[in-house]
């Protein structure tokens, strides 16, 4: 019976070490894309929800700032993050990564988000429905000491958001 029962408590610590390992590190998400604001030529903001978006005529808009967030919802922060980004008429590929802009590193603590946001001119805007604009968002963030996390999300940009066409995770060794 002892041993047993050493045998079980064993068993269970093993289980517990797997579980702590995969439990206490970060896990970073990227919130869907929405509109959030729309500028005016006349230099006007209104917010994109209000209702009196319908009544504004579409030569009356400069820009539409679509907008993000990037949410740590592990147990435990990540001290570097890294964004990368493209925004353009033409669909983007994996590959495109390659050469997308980079923003500088920041911190991302347990339950915090890191807003981000991009611009689309008013006449890219109003012709999304016949031109689509694509947008994608790349994440490397640090697990441990060893391992580096990726995220990559391929959006096509529409008047209410992004829709995912393509979404990858892998874990690479630093």
């Amino acid at each position: 019976g002892v041993f047993y029962s050493n045998k079980q408590t064993k068993k269970s610590n093993e289980l517990t070490e797997m579980e702590l390992k995969s439990r206490l590190r970060p896990w970073i998400l990227i919130a869907d894309i929405t509109p959030t604001f729309i500028t005016l030529t006349t230099g006007g903001k209104i917010r994109y929800n209000d209702p009196i978006v319908k009544q504004i005529s579409k030569n009356q808009i400069a820009t539409v700032t679509f907008g993000s967030e990037i949410k740590n919802v592990g147990l435990a922060p990540t001290t570097k993050i890294i964004g990368k980004w493209i925004l353009g008429k033409s669909k983007i590929q994996r590959k495109d990564f390659d050469h997308a802009n980079e923003d500088p590193p920041f911190v991302l603590m347990v339950n915090e988000s890191y807003p981000t946001s991009f611009q689309i001119a008013g006449i890219d805007f109003n012709n999304l429905g016949t031109q689509p604009m694509y947008q994608g968002l790349q994440i490397f963030y640090q697990i441990d000491d060893k391992k580096i996390g990726v995220i990559s999300k391929i959006y096509q940009i529409g008047y209410g958001g992004g829709l995912i066409l393509d979404y990858w995770y892998e874990e690479k060794i630093s």
